[in-house]
């Protein structure tokens, strides 16, 4: 019998792929914990799994149960236990598992859940964060809040339906006094974020808070004599609570909060050495453009001596979930970090003496996730060109080894389309670096249509293994279409000369960078200059718009969540500070800047057939920049068509309902056919 010849990839292999997140080694050494999420298509929805891999099995083995939402896993400071962060009960509480089995124990009950947690290095207590608002936290003083757990699963059903109603009718209407009062997918609560310890094995042991006031803290950092928790908190609660942050320390006895603010930076994620001589953060300049490079930085728990450690390398430190990815050595001489540069993210060391950083693992791959243990061996979760993410090992002085191979099966089943880089000159003659995945069935004695992908941000870097967007350009060349994408000025992974150069200039800086791509591409001659589609997100969706009102190449154009009018965007999105770093302006001080700058200004220049893609409860790019561009365009009598996705919000094609991220592909591909004229979906 003939072998079948692989299919071409369609939307439906989202199913297909699993990620991979927060794996993490046990303080033996010996066995790492990580978090698998599969997607369920049965429930239209997703599942987190933990999962563990030990230095003598074959391969790693389900440490929980399918059905769960576990996910964050963190070992006890002795190894035997397993803390993590699960939705099985409804808001996500700490749970506790033995590392040889048995069921997991609830350790939190928190009524608002939890919002992230820390092992003390002691293993006694589990510092958490949790949101109460003025009325709990009074409450709590009288110990009267949080209330006991339901004495059977009638009383906790009961409970869930009175606690609902009486939330709904506390926020009719909802009051507002500060920003945002919108973000994510919902308005934002009364509550605020607040950091409390927990005996773990004391019976009955009620959480003891350390926090106080309408401010958010997030979750700590145990110093490691467990005297102190490093953490950060909002500069500015009153006017904004996502306003730059600072950095803080709190006696976990006296629960006495002071600050350490180095001058004219902000900072997040700080974490002490082993030893306790310094602390290491990121930091950024809180007076520039988004665009300058956050810092890695190191300080003495004082808060003297800072030091900045990525500044001659010039490159950004690598995030995950919103989390920077550095750790401390063991021996606390260095870090180890995640470096972010031109389209790969590879695994350093950064010497503390020295500031010498050295290559421990990467190549040309997208390394997501890391954690070292005290050995230097290093377990990564990574994507390539060629596979979605898996786990690998790269023991100290060898070779990574690959542990996973979640996705061999399905890939022997389909065509993966080749990727190629390409370096180009813009027209000032600065070199662009971009790649072109080409259709698996590619010849270039034919004429092909191009699909131009440009990234959101604007500040971050694509890589051809990026998140998300591997699997779409897959399917843009499945279905027909010679792919292009870069990363202009303004990306990040290229330096903070490059990352900030669009700084008062969005769209002026770098639609030339994008469009000679095009240019050089075109030049090759297999692409049908008649037959290209252009598209993008967030930033990507305002440059979409921003080079159909200038240029008239396109036969199709997709605007995603973009921002298309700055004024209505500065007063509607929940980080108007955006605006203000990268224009130096307060909108309504310039409006005349303000419309220069914003796509919606040229809609009259607009020939090229648009769709709209957009989030109900995109807070973040809200919709209404959108409804605007569809009734500007509509009154205008051009072909716009306009989709709008309910409950979802800016993460729609990363996380969101994975029917409505198949439809959106679908959609997508669909509206370049119907003015590129390709393949058909049969083919």
């Amino acid at each position: 019998m003939a072998k079948q010849k692989p299919r071409m990839i369609t939307a439906q292999d989202l199913y297909n792929i699993t990620v991979l997140e927060h794996p993490r080694w046990n303080p033996a050494g010996n066995e790492v914990i990580y978090t698998q999420l599969q997607t369920d298509k049965a429930a239209n929805g997703y599942k987190r799994t933990l999962w563990r891999w030990r230095q003598n099995w074959e391969e790693p083995r389900q440490f929980t149960n399918g059905g769960k939402l576990d996910f964050s896993p963190q070992y006890s400071p002795d190894g035997q236990k397993v803390a993590f962060l699960s939705n099985r009960g409804g808001k996500p509480q700490v749970y506790i598992i033995r590392v040889d089995g048995g069921e997991a124990r609830a350790l939190t009950s928190m009524p608002n859940g939890v919002r992230g947690f820390n092992w003390s290095p002691d293993g006694s207590q589990i510092a958490f964060v949790s949101p109460l608002n003025s009325a709990e936290r009074r409450l709590e003083k009288q110990g009267k809040f949080p209330p006991p757990p339901p004495a059977d699963e009638l009383d906790g059903k009961m409970r869930k339906v009175t606690d609902e109603h009486v939330e709904a009718e506390r926020v009719d209407p909802r009051v507002y006094s500060g920003l945002p009062f919108k973000a994510g997918t919902d308005f934002v609560s009364d509550r605020f974020s607040h950091i409390f310890v927990l005996e773990v094995e004391k019976k009955e042991a009620k959480p003891r808070r350390l926090t106080d006031g309408d401010v958010d803290f997030n979750a700590p950092e145990w110093s490691p004599d467990g005297k102190m928790l490093w953490t950060t908190t909002v500069r500015k609660p009153s006017q904004d609570r996502f306003s730059e942050s600072d950095i803080v320390r709190i006696e976990v006895g006296s629960g006495k909060v002071e600050r350490l603010p180095r001058s004219g930076f902000y900072g997040m994620d700080p974490r002490p050495s082993g030893d306790g001589k310094w602390v290491a953060a990121m930091t950024m300049q809180d007076s520039s453009s988004y665009g300058h490079l956050p810092r890695l930085t190191v300080f003495k728990p004082d808060g003297t001596g800072w030091r900045d450690l990525n500044l001659e390398i010039d490159r950004s430190i690598g995030e995950q979930g919103y989390q920077y990815q550095f750790y401390w050595a063991a021996d606390s001489l260095g870090l180890y970090c995640l470096i972010d540069d031109q389209g790969w993210s590879r695994v350093f060391y950064v010497d503390l003496k020295s500031g010498a950083f050295s290559l421990v693992c990467g190549d040309q791959e997208l390394i997501e996730s890391f954690h070292q243990n005290a050995a230097g061996d290093v377990i990564f979760v990574s994507r390539s060109t060629v596979h979605p993410p898996e786990l690998f090992v790269c023991r100290r002085g060898k070779q990574p080894e690959r542990l996973t191979r979640l996705h061999d099966d399905w890939l022997k089943q389909v065509q993966v389309a080749p990727t190629e880089e390409i370096r180009y000159k813009a027209p000032d003659g600065r070199e662009i670096q971009g790649w072109i995945v080409k259709p698996p069935d590619f010849s270039p004695k034919q004429k092909w249509p191009l699909a131009l992908n440009i990234h959101g941000g604007p500040h971050v870097m694509w890589s051809p293994a990026a998140h998300a967007m591997w699997l779409e350009w897959q399917l843009h060349a499945a279905r027909g279409y010679v792919v292009f994408f870069c990363n202009p000025r303004g990306s990040d992974g290229y330096g903070n000369e490059f990352r900030s150069a669009i700084h008062d200039a969005w769209g002026e800086a770098d639609a030339n960078d994008i469009l000679s791509g095009v240019d050089a591409v075109v030049s090759r001659g297999y692409i049908d200059e008649k037959r290209m589609a252009v598209t993008g997100g967030s930033y990507g969706g305002y440059m979409t718009a921003w080079i159909i009102g200038h240029d008239k190449r396109f036969a199709a154009a997709v605007g995603q969540r973009g921002v298309y009018n700055l004024m209505s965007f500065y007063g509607t999105t929940d980080v108007p500070r955006l605006i203000e770093g990268e224009f130096d302006v307060m909108a309504f001080d310039d409006p005349e800047k303000m419309w220069k700058y914003s796509p919606f200004a040229y809609v009259r220049q607009m020939r090229t057939p648009l769709l709209l893609i957009h989030s109900e409860q995109d807070y973040r790019v809200p919709i209404a920049d959108a409804e605007q561009m569809f009734t500007a365009l509509k009154k205008l009598g051009r072909k716009v068509e306009f989709v709008r996705y309910p409950r979802e919000g800016h993460e729609l094609s990363r996380s969101g309902e994975p029917k409505h991220r198949i439809d959106r592909l679908e959609r997508m591909t669909a509206w370049f056919d119907k003015y590129c004229k390709p393949r058909k979906a049969s083919d």
